[in-house]
């Protein structure tokens, strides 16, 4: 110990922990390394790095983790760590499963269970040969095959005929016959790849026409009975969809429907509501009347299904019994303003889980603080087209400000960056209401007819889906068929009203001031007929001091003169 030994400096990938100059040098763990004369010892760098199915590059150190991106169908499965060998290892990109497409027409394949990339393998009914690849895409729904005709290779003319057929299956053949023959039946392309139906008939003599018979006095046309048949729809769609965009598209689909049950080859008079005699149709206006339906816009719900991902324990988030200032309340009243809802009753929080707790794959994706992590599924209800918002850019922005405003107006304690992360692809579904009214004269149109067409197409899901420009159509279905009568019904007289009986009292009172104006008005008459007689009888006498009327004088001067 007097002599004690001075060790030389550390040699590579050796470190002296302690700086003792006395203490031997220890050597660095598997994927660490130091240089000559170290007191410790770095990790070593791993080799850039691509996970399965991702575009991010992973670049870091031993015991270094990746947080990497997964392309559209596909979602981070595991952790991407580097390893003490210098190579990253562990984490994929897992694919979605598809939540659509699994029927193709004309087969009887189930193409349910896909996840992204699989393909699926169909077989079409008898008639029918497969086409193109059925593959679950990266949008969540099975595309690519089909069921085609096949076709007709068989049966192609018909005797008597010299039209050779081509067709495919369920396929007509228009032919025509020889001379002194016509066509008699559908040649019409089988399931088993032959022509079968038509045949060449001998015309009919034509039967000797008739001596003319006088022609019958025409019937006087029935009055117009205008009516409307109105069908109420409900239709479902998966995602965002303005209800003007699907009333415009049912719009034209009734109006093809219309046409050909009224058989408008050409304009037909139109119904002039306002005569309210309801003798003639209105001749001055001509209008079409498939051009006269309209479809109206009854109800619209939009319901979101999504989650986030916040960071706390699973008490935190629990809705208490006494006091409302609790996360849980903040967080509903932050999703109502996120999404301008009017009352907190459209949020539904509902799974709030904690790691070992969630049962959802993609929602374990989402977690970026570990075990403090809380997943928390919501859903809302609401009148207006709210898909944009939750597919927003800046739905994660909007939510952090939303979250601090009801902290702070509700005083809860919501520390910064406890919003981890939101959901991603969220479940949209959006069910409108609506009615198809289509104006008819029920003497002459056939509304059963009309009905059954009608219903054919507002249920049929593909065809509204096509319409829709591809959209997917979840549920279609009618809820209320009715015919209404418009035609003007005649008003019923009623009774003149009979005064309500008089009181004993006032009966007699009245009949008091009765008489009294009947005196009073006798006595007025009475007056003005008897008071110009006696004036016009009395005579005042002539006084011999009067002076004669001028009159008078000047006739006794002429007579002195003359």
């Amino acid at each position: 110990m007097q002599n004690p030994t001075v060790c030389p400096p550390c040699e590579p990938n050796t470190a002296d922990t302690d700086s003792d100059p006395v203490t031997p040098c220890r050597p660095c763990p598997m994927g660490w390394s130091s240089s000559s004369g170290a007191t410790g010892c770095s990790p070593n760098p791993c080799s850039n790095s691509i996970p399965e199915g991702s575009t991010t590059i992973c670049r870091g150190a031993t015991n270094d983790t990746c947080d990497y991106e997964c392309s559209a169908g596909f979602a981070p499965d595991g952790e991407h760590k580097c390893h003490p060998n210098a190579s990253f290892a562990g984490g994929r990109c897992a694919p979605l499963p598809c939540i659509g497409g699994f029927r193709i027409s004309h087969s009887v394949t189930d193409c349910a269970g896909l996840v992204t990339g699989e393909r699926c393998g169909f077989s079409c009914e008898r008639g029918y040969h497969p086409m193109g690849e059925h593959f679950c895409m990266s949008f969540g729904y099975i595309y690519g095959g089909s069921c085609d005709p096949n076709p007709c290779t068989r049966g192609r003319t018909v005797n008597l005929s010299t039209t050779i057929c081509i067709g495919d299956t369920g396929q007509h053949c228009d032919y025509e016959c020889e001379p002194g023959f016509m066509p008699g039946g559908n040649h019409t392309c089988e399931n088993d790849g032959e022509f079968r139906g038509g045949a060449c008939v001998p015309v009919p003599e034509p039967e000797p026409e008739p001596e003319p018979e006088p022609e019958p006095e025409p019937e006087p046309e029935p009055a117009p009975s205008p009516a409307e048949l109105r069908v109420g729809c409900s239709t479902t769609v998966s995602g965002g969809m303005d209800p003007e965009f699907l009333r415009t598209a049912v719009l034209a689909m009734a109006r093809e429907v219309v046409g050909p049950v009224f058989s408008e080859d050409a304009a037909e008079p139109q119904y002039n509501e306002t005569n309210s005699s309801n003798e003639t149709l209105d001749d001055t206006t001509l209008v079409a009347w498939s051009s006269l339906v309209q479809v109206e816009i009854t109800g619209f719900v939009q319901t979101v299904r999504s989650w986030l991902t916040m960071a706390g324990e699973e008490s935190d988030f629990r809705p208490a019994a006494a006091d409302e200032r609790t996360m849980h309340w903040a967080l509903t009243l932050a999703l109502v303003s996120a999404f301008s809802l009017s009352g907190h009753e459209q949020v539904t929080l509902t799974n709030i889980l904690g790691v070992d707790g969630a049962s959802d794959r993609r929602m374990r994706f989402l977690q970026d603080a570990g075990a403090g992590a809380v997943h928390i599924n919501y859903t809302i209800v609401s009148g207006d087209d709210i898909s944009t918002v939750v597919q927003g850019d800046h739905f994660f922005e909007h939510m952090e400000d939303a979250l601090e405003l009801a902290a702070f107006h509700y005083e809860v304690d919501l520390p910064p960056g406890v919003l981890v992360g939101t959901g991603a692809n969220s479940e949209v579904e959006t069910a409108i209401d609506y009615s198809v009214v289509v104006p008819l004269d029920a003497a002459r149109h056939d509304s059963a007819a009309l009905d059954r067409e009608l219903r054919q197409v507002v249920t049929d899901g593909d065809t509204i889906g096509v319409a829709l420009g591809n959209a997917t159509v979840l549920t279609t279905r009618i809820s209320k068929v009715e015919l209404v009568d418009l035609s003007p019904r005649p008003n019923a007289t009623l009774p003149p009203a009979q005064p309500p009986p008089a009181e004993p009292v006032a009966a007699v009172v009245l009949s008091l001031l009765l008489v009294l104006s009947a005196i009073m008005a006798f006595g007025v008459l009475l007056y003005r007929v008897c008071m110009p007689v006696w004036r016009a009888s009395r005579v005042a006498p002539v006084s011999k001091y009067e002076w004669s009327p001028p009159t008078a004088k000047s006739e006794a001067a002429e007579l002195q003169d003359g």
